[in-house]
């Protein structure tokens, strides 16, 4: 249960920072949503560290972009 609660807060502050610096915020937010989805896949022995990673690659991916792009 814990575990939803960190997915939502991770889409919802990926939303909100997108939003804020002009980005789609709903694209970021579902991009935010699937590697969340896709880290507690990847690692089910680690009940709220999969979801807090997820949270925090999709951080580094939006960094990442922001870099390459010049933004």
């Amino acid at each position: 249960m814990i575990g939803w609660l960190v997915l939502a807060a991770a889409v919802v502050a990926m939303y909100r920072i997108a939003d804020a610096e002009g980005k789609s915020g709903v694209l970021w937010a579902g991009l935010t949503f699937v590697i969340c989805l896709a880290m507690a896949f990847l690692m089910p022995n680690w009940p709220i560290v999969n979801v807090a990673l997820g949270g925090v690659v999709s951080f580094l991916v939006m960094f990442v972009y922001k870099i390459v792009t010049n933004d």
